[in-house]
């Protein structure tokens, strides 16, 4: 069950120290100082725990530098209401406003300036755990050692679940007696929030290319070696150690079509070669369409067409 366990929004921390602090109980350790001239702050937080997922309100008027050392157990992602802020890790910046999201891998050390003159985030952090229990494939992508901050555009069509997601909670952990405080209703919104994350997270082109030749390599091979099958898109994935959806981002990246449509081609490939190596004496072109998963004949003769040049019957007479 969803309960709320931080300071109300009437409780408005102003001391460094003490703000500190309670950002390390929220959050992770880290270190604080005032930026702004005059120096001043003014933090307000809430938090409440889902079982998937931490949810937490912050409010930050005036100017501070935040660094917080590496966050190896959790992922925190970072969503503006208004204001903004910029975070960093030495190699890498982002200016995170709204309309757009920062997802925050557990890896490098963040820093975190140039707030906002009167900044509001909807954060998330997740437990590196539940990321690898709930969704194994994910993992290897997602907690990588060299895997860098990641700005979303929550106007991009694989966001929009995400944030949707962000909206509802950002209202929700305003509301004490509100339906996140039912234990049906939180365990769903957690695992909504949590696959949501690694859609729009599991679009990241920053990849290194050796990994996604990696992972391409391992669904080919896979597909090569079958040579009287035709590996469904699942099975790609799970020998490439990855997510549908992954597999579907590095195909796009390297190969510029998607796994269906290469799985499409080759099984029209295999098909072609049958037909070459066919009797029409002992097998019909809609028998061997139907042995490679073309269901409907008609569709399969226009691919074969376009793909060769000639109906898949001529090939099978030419070769008898």
């Amino acid at each position: 069950m969803g309960h709320l366990d931080a300071g109300g929004p009437d409780r408005a921390i102003t001391d460094p120290e003490e703000a500190s602090s309670v950002l390390e109980a929220a959050y992770a350790p880290n270190s604080l100082l005032l930026a702004g001239r005059p120096a001043w702050l003014e933090l307000r937080l809430k938090t409440m725990r889902l079982p998937l997922a931490d949810v937490g309100a912050v409010r930050i008027r005036g100017d501070m530098r935040l660094e917080a050392p590496p966050p190896r157990a959790c992922c925190v992602v970072l969503r503006p209401r208004r204001g903004g802020v910029t975070i960093s890790t030495g190699r890498e910046t982002v200016r995170v406003s709204p309309g757009t999201l920062a997802f925050l891998p557990p890896a490098p050390c963040f820093r975190y300036a140039d707030w906002g003159p009167d900044t509001e985030l909807t954060t998330l952090r997740i437990d590196n755990s539940v990321v690898s229990a709930h969704h194994p494939l994910d993992a290897e992508h997602m907690l990588r050692p060299e895997a860098r901050p990641l700005l979303v555009d929550l106007r991009q069509d694989g966001a929009r679940a995400l944030a949707w997601v962000m909206c509802l909670l950002a209202a929700e952990i305003r509301r004490p007696s509100g339906m996140l405080t039912s234990g049906p209703v939180a365990d769903h919104v957690s695992g909504l929030a949590l696959s949501s994350v690694l859609s729009a997270a599991g679009r990241d082109t920053t990849m290194p290319s050796s990994a996604r030749n990696r992972i391409l390599r391992r669904a080919l091979t896979l597909a090569d070696s079958q040579p009287h099958a035709v590996p469904s898109m699942p099975e790609l994935a799970k020998s490439a150690a990855v997510s549908v959806r992954m597999l579907q981002e590095v195909f796009r990246t390297e190969l510029h079509l998607t796994p269906t449509t290469y799985l499409r081609q080759l099984r029209l490939r295999r098909a072609h070669e049958e037909l070459r190596r066919g009797d029409s004496s002992r097998t019909t072109t809609e028998a061997v369409a139907h042995r490679w998963g073309f269901t409907n004949y008609g569709r399969f003769a226009r691919l074969y067409r376009t793909q060769y040049g000639v109906n898949p019957a001529a090939t099978l007479r030419q070769d008898s």
